[in-house]
Parts: structure tokens; sequence; C-alpha cells
């Protein structure tokens, strides 16, 4: 896990990582917060892995008032699971961006997000993936939203 914070006021920041493993694990967890006033930044990975996982978290947040970025992986992979986000959020307002994975896969997964938001005002943004693969996925996910009034985005992905 690795975390640069550089804050000015109150800031809660948390990583939690619970994981039962069996033979071979990667989680890699980056993120770079920038606040001026108020945040919340998380970052959770709960897995029960039995073979081959790997987990890429990267995380930009520049705030300047309100904002809560949620990134949260809940996997159960039976074999090769490969589950990877981006997110670069620059606000200015009330803003909530949430990431969410939560994966069931027997064979091979891939699944990819990027998401870029520069908001200025209240904006939700969301990107779902819920995935039970048998054989293979490939699920990918772009966004970009440069907002000034009231937005909401959503991209779902649900696969079976």
């Amino acid at each position: 896990m690795r975390e640069l914070i550089q804050e000015r006021n109150l800031s809660h920041v948390l990583n939690v990582g619970n994981v039962l493993v069996l033979k071979k694990l990667l989680i890699v967890i980056g993120e770079l917060t920038q606040e001026r006033n108020l945040s919340h930044v998380l970052n959770v990975g709960n897995l029960l892995v039995r073979k081959k996982l790997l987990i890429v978290i990267g995380e930009l947040t520049q705030e300047r008032n309100l904002s809560h970025v949620l990134n949260v992986e809940n996997v159960l992979a039976v074999t090769l699971l490969l589950f990877h986000t981006r997110e670069l959020t620059q606000e200015r307002n009330f803003s909530h961006v949430l990431n969410v994975g939560n994966v069931l896969a027997i064979t091979l997964l891939l699944f990819h997000t990027r998401e870029l938001t520069q908001e200025r005002n209240l904006s939700h943004v969301l990107n779902v993936g819920n995935v039970l693969a048998i054989t293979l996925i490939l699920f990918h996910t772009r966004e970009l939203t440069q907002e000034r009034i009231v937005s909401h985005v959503l991209n779902v992905g649900n696969v079976l």
C-alpha cells in the first residue's frame, strides 16, 4: 500500500486489506490526496482467493470542498483475475465518485475502469461492474466528465 497525503484541514484516509489466500496474491493500492477541506478517501480490498489475483488501484484526488471518493473490491476468484481501476477527480464543490467491482470469476476475467471527473458543482459519477464469468470476459469502461452544474453519469456492466 502506498499513500501520500497533503492536507490543510480535516481529512480521513483509510486503506484496508482483509485477505484470505491459498496460493498467490498481489495487491497494489496507490493513492494521492491533496485536500483543503473535509475529505474522506477509502480503499478497501476484501479477498478470498484460491489461485492468482492481481488488483491495482490508482487514485488522485485534488479537492477544495467536501468530497467522498470510494474504491471497493470484493472478489471471490477461482483462477485468474485482473481488476484495474484508475480515477482522477478535481473537485471544487460537493461530489461523490464511486467505483465498485464485485466479481465472482471461474476462469479468466479482465475488468478495467478509467474515470476522469472535473466538477464545479454537485455531481454523482458511478461505475459499476458486477460479473459472473465462466469463460472469457473483457469489460472496459472509460469516462470523461467536465461539468459545471448538476450531473449524473452512470456506467453499468452486468455480464453472465
